[in-house]
């Protein structure tokens, strides 16, 4: 073979060495690396999902590495019974559990030291006192953080209260009025709505509701035509809304 032949052969094997120690468009487990440099930061990106952390932010509001955070709660009587589980918990430096009337803003109530050692599930009770609590459903939540705010939440518990609020009215078909009676469980406005079935409101009326029972009026009704209509109620200190179908009569 002629010296130029096998001097470009052994040019072009150094070429295609150079480009795959390089890593130009090298293929592993699934992931195409175009450089070294977005090799690194997808494996990076990749290893991060996969633990379900993200790493240490320095303080900016950065997610705790906490494995199996979940809560449960049980209501007795009036006081709610909370157990929390929670693995992993380095750097956690307390739990806040946090209580909520609409399920979006959280108040802290309570806070507990961590005690469990590292990668074993450890289990936390607390308990919360709901009987100044006019709610018919309270949620709860465990935030984990550290001294750097960095922090994470356990899942979203609702707990029915068992207060219940009575919602009844009367005659039903109805001609020239309708009296409801409903049971408050605090003090409160309380909106009472009628419509048509297109969904047109044609009476309205704002009512003082003491707590417990109350018997509202509405009245001047006989001009509405007869037909289907809904009643609707709301009470703008428990958040409570009820829905009632009624008849005017022919």
């Amino acid at each position: 073979m002629p010296h130029t032949v096998i001097s470009r052969t052994i040019i072009l094997s150094i070429s295609l060495l150079l480009m795959i120690v390089s890593g130009t468009h090298i293929k592993a487990s699934g992931i195409v690396f175009s450089d070294k440099t977005s090799a690194s930061s997808t494996l990076q990106s990749s290893c991060s999902s996969a633990f379900f952390f993200k790493p240490d932010s320095g303080g900016t509001g950065g997610i705790l590495p906490l494995h199996n955070f979940s809560l449960s709660v049980v209501l007795k009587e009036n006081t709610v019974f909370l157990k929390w589980l929670a693995e992993n918990e380095m750097n956690t430096e307390k739990f806040i559990v946090q209580r909520s009337t609409d399920g979006a803003v959280f108040t802290d109530i309570s806070t507990l030291p961590p005690s469990g050692p590292m990668n074993v599930l450890t289990s936390y009770t607390g308990k919360d006192d709901i009987t100044s609590f006019s709610s018919l459903i309270i949620y709860y939540r465990v935030k984990a953080q550290d001294n750097r705010n960095n922090y994470a939440y356990s899942n979203v518990v609702p707990v029915r209260s068992g207060k219940t609020a009575e919602f009844r009215c009367w005659p039903n078909p109805f001609s020239q009025s309708l009296t409801i009676t409903y049971h408050a469980t605090t003090a409160s406005v309380i909106e009472i709505r009628l419509s048509d079935s297109k969904g047109t409101c044609v009476k309205t009326t704002l009512e003082s509701a003491e707590k417990g029972a109350n018997q509202l009026n509405l009245s001047a009704l006989d001009q509405l035509r007869p037909g289907v209509y809904m009643l609707y109620l709301f009470d703008h200190s428990s958040g409570v809304k009820m829905v009632q179908p009624v008849l005017k009569a022919y």
